[in-house]
């Protein structure tokens, strides 16, 4: 029997939760009637962003100039660029703007070896070391205790030819010139994801052996009959990490670098080649649907021949509960892209209440609406945007647009708009990387880029590696659908069954992986990609405890690299441990405190 006092207790914690439910029902129905866009209740202030971009500015100009950089090189050191063309340059350059290091350009290896100050890691074009000046140099680099990041093998002919060479890239000697593969096999460890083989990806590279002391984070994979016959340490090795006197050189055997790929794959091996490291990243997830909702009929005559109904039906009807259920089953957060019109030389005919049933139901899904800048007309844009957004203030009074998608248009044909039609937009989605290679940029007006590089009904294998890529050196993911190609189809992959089939079956298994990153509205991701920019950081580790200093946000986030250690607590923040040696630290304090343990041996060697 319940006792009278017990009964008490029991009724007033069933109050208290119904009290909870009612109250989040009744937050969020007055929401949804003041008519508002929650998602930019969480941006920053003006002030904020503008301090957020100084921020970003000031500290890029002291990286670049030299004056600024860590001094304890364990925590965040410098780095420098030993020769090398634009393209391998770019990249160090994203890299290290990415992770606060200074930058020190070499014009060749000899220059950085006779300046034995300079910084504790380098990355050097591969090419370059057909020199017989620049081969003496990577020994004495590595007699200084110094690492090296090569960019691509030698000529097969140099490392035949020079032991040095060879002695300091681990390489044993040189079994073909030139072999094509099928692809390569990534180990567990280099990147997040897990090791994966990618036998879609073919590359042509020498075929060499290594030393026993050597480290091998991907091998290459071809299918003949005398490849599958060669035991694992005659495999052709794609990356590795080879002792170089005092220290260490690590090696990429195809064009990696020179690539998007190129900074996740330099976030890796860099902190492979240190016992501890720590760097700044985003923490978000992006899933955008592109040009939807679609608010006008367009194309009738072939969407009645395909669907038996109107784009506007359709859209409403059988794709919107379709796309609901993805977010729902996937927690992805959703950026709702619309585009009121497609075809701006047809006369205008809407319905005046859909926006308001989409307003609704994106809500309910946590969701934003932004506005595209896609059309299938030749309308100035300007003029486009404009009939959008008085049409949408029309139904919506009080929803500010704060996302704008720029799709595959260059930063010139809209960045003058930021500020003038598009004024309350402080984030634009633009499919690919920016046109200076990065994934994140400042635009007029103090707007901030995010690019979108993955499709979501899309992911053939070097969609994968890339990934794996982005997730390792920002945690940042972006996909998106154009939901515009079920009203133009060019072919059955546009049809909406084939489309939401694929959109579902893609999302799990190589999405889930990552769930572990914050799922985000395009505007939320904006903030974080602010601060992120601003972050500003240092640290020491004294014996079992690192200390992380940062600045530049209320919540920071860092991803903190080990071999072998564990967190066990934190100060000044949280942390999750996302994959072996990889944990997530949520900064929350300007100084946080993080103890380590070395894993049990037994444990640790079992999972390697």
């Amino acid at each position: 029997m319940v006792s009278k006092s017990n009964y008490a207790v029991i009724l007033g914690v069933m109050l208290v939760v119904l009290f909870l439910f009612q109250f989040t029902g009744i937050s969020q129905d007055v929401v949804l009637r003041s008519g508002e866009n929650p998602a930019l209740g969480e941006a920053l202030t003006v002030q904020e962003e503008t301090a957020a971009q100084e921020s970003f500015e000031q500290e890029t100009e002291a990286l670049a100039s030299g004056k600024a950089g860590a001094g304890n090189a364990e925590i965040r050191g410098d780095a420098g660029f030993a020769g090398g063309g634009e393209a391998l340059l770019r990249t160090v350059e994203s890299w290290c703007e990415a992770q606060k290091r200074a930058l020190t350009q070499y014009e060749s290896l000899a220059e950085a070896a006779a300046d034995p100050d300079g910084p504790a890691l380098l990355v050097a074009d591969g090419a370059a070391l057909a020199q017989e000046a620049e081969q003496e140099a990577l020994a004495e680099l590595g007699g200084q205790g110094r690492s090296v990041i090569v960019s691509t093998l030698p000529p097969a002919e140099a490392l035949s030819s020079s032991r040095t060479l060879r002695e300091s890239l681990g390489v044993r000697e040189v079994v073909r010139e030139s072999l094509d593969l099928d692809g390569f096999a990534l180990y567990e460890g280099l990147l997040l994801g897990g090791g994966e083989t990618f036998d879609e990806l073919p590359l042509t590279v020498p075929y060499v052996r290594l030393g026993a002391a050597c480290k091998v984070y991907a091998v290459g994979v071809l299918e003949e009959e005398w490849f599958e016959s060669l035991e694992n340490e005659e495999l052709p090795p794609i990356l590795w990490r080879a002792g170089n006197g005092g220290g260490l050189t690590a090696v990429v055997n195809g064009e990696f670098l020179e690539a998007e790929t190129g900074t996740g794959l330099l976030t890796g091996l860099a902190a492979d080649l240190t016992n501890l490291s720590v760097y700044p990243v985003v923490n978000a997830r992006v899933s955008a649907a592109e040009n939807y909702p679609l608010l006008a009929e367009e194309n009738e005559e072939q969407m009645t021949e395909l669907y038996g109904q109107g784009s506007v039906n359709l859209f409403r009807d059988t794709i919107w509960p379709g796309l609901a259920g993805i977010f729902y089953d996937t927690g992805e957060s959703l950026t709702a892209l619309c585009a009121p019109r497609l075809d701006y030389t047809r006369p205008l005919n809407r319905d005046e209440d859909l926006a308001e049933f989409y307003y609704q139901q994106i809500l309910k899904l946590q969701g934003e609406i932004g506005l595209s800048g896609m059309q299938v007309s030749d309308v100035p844009l300007e003029e486009k945007l404009s009939q959008d957004l008085d049409y949408l203030h029309s139904v919506l009074p009080e929803y500010e647009i704060g996302v704008f998608y720029a799709g595959s248009l260059a930063g010139s044909e809209y960045e003058g708009l930021l500020g003038g039609v598009l004024e309350d937009v402080r984030t634009v989605l633009a499919d690919g990387f920016g046109e200076d290679g990065r994934l994140f940029s400042y635009l007029e007006n103090g707007a901030v880029r995010l690019s979108v590089y993955l499709d979501g009904t899309v992911h053939e294998e070097e969609d994968d590696f890339l990934l794996r890529c982005m997730q390792t050196g920002y945690a940042y993911c972006a996909s998106g659908v154009d939901l515009s190609r079920i009203v133009f189809p060019e072919s059955e992959d546009d049809l909406w069954n084939n489309m939401s089939l694929e959109w579902a079956r893609l999302y799990r298994p190589y999405r889930s992986r990552y769930a572990y990153f914050d799922a985000l509205t395009a505007s939320q991701a904006g903030r974080r990609v602010r601060e992120y920019l601003a972050v500003s950081y240092d640290g020491a580790r004294a014996g079992d405890t690192l200390t992380l200093t940062a600045g530049g946000g209320e919540t920071m986030y860092f991803m903190l690299r080990t071999h072998g250690e564990e967190v066990v607590s934190m100060t000044g923040g949280t942390f999750e441990e996302l994959e072996q040696d990889w944990t997530l630290l949520t900064v929350t304090e300007g100084t946080a405190a993080v103890t380590l343990r070395q894993r049990d041996r037994s444990e640790y060697a079992g999972k390697e």
